[in-house]
């Protein structure tokens, strides 16, 4: 009877942990791109996701020495629950991030590249569920240099972005907020955000196909804006818990295609 008691116990507690860290999260740093061209006419494709935001890009070099790139991050997300026959939604975001950037690379050393790459993109939030926030949109200006090792078989880079976000339109809902969701939409009090992402990127396959594996970690350069990247569990006695770094762990794969375009005629 009393390891029955407990059980439920448990269960009940399980059910306000998963409830109560189900927030939303308004910034979801998007995994790293680094491009790695390493000459003119080179054209590659980009796929990588960490399940909470994937990203899909392409890069060319129209001359030695310099790379174009475009891409788009997304993500949908969605949270709800039934009770007695009824489906509350909790959230249901989107997150957009198209881009457009421009960068200049060179070999330093046998198998060594460095590249530094800039640009400017829309980071779009919508929360269709019963909200404070309903959408949120900002330019995001990015600058990203890497270094790496690259050969035919295996890649091994390293990279430092920076992300630079201007808020602009935002939609809140008109309510009064209570003191916690005071706390969780703290960074609204600022226009301007900035992350800092260093990250390492593993590729390993053939030279015209790899497949890629990251870690990197998103940093804010404020406190004062942490809650962005959402809260975790509130139980009992025990505070909320901020989630103030978000570390990424992320799979994909990349395409080499200037073999199409230089084919021997």
């Amino acid at each position: 009877m009393k390891s029955h008691f407990l059980f439920r116990i448990g269960h009940v507690i399980f059910f306000i942990i998963l409830i109560s860290s189900c927030t939303p999260h308004f910034y979801k740093a998007k995994p790293l791109e680094p491009v790695l061209l390493t000459g003119q006419n080179e054209f590659k494709l980009n796929a990588i996701t960490d399940f909470s935001m994937s990203s899909v890009s392409a890069a060319y070099s129209p001359k030695q020495n310099f790379g174009i790139l475009a891409g788009v991050a997304s993500n949908h997300y969605r949270s709800s629950a039934t009770t007695a026959g009824r489906d509350t939604i909790y959230i249901n975001e989107y997150v957009v991030n198209p881009y457009l950037g421009a960068g200049y690379y060179k070999n330093i050393a046998p198998n060594i590249l460095f590249e530094v790459y800039s640009g400017i993109g829309m980071y779009n939030y919508k929360n269709t569920a019963l909200s404070y926030l309903k959408s949120m949109n900002s330019l995001n200006f990015f600058l990203q240099p890497s270094i790496g090792y690259a050969q035919n078989n295996l890649d091994a880079i390293f990279t430092l972005r920076i992300d630079y976000l201007d808020r602009n339109k935002t939609k809140i809902k008109d309510s009064v907020l209570s003191v916690n969701n005071q706390k969780r939409y703290a960074f609204l009090e600022y226009k301007d955000y900035f992350f800092l992402q260093p990250g390492i990127t593993l590729r390993a396959g053939t030279k015209n196909f790899k497949i890629q594996f990251q870690v990197s970690e998103s940093i804010p350069f404020s406190g004062n804006y942490r809650s962005i990247y959402g809260y975790g569990a509130q139980l009992l006695v025990f505070n909320s818990f901020k989630n103030t770094n978000k570390i990424l762990f992320s799979f994909g794969g990349t395409v080499e295609l200037n073999s199409l375009f230089n084919k021997k005629k």
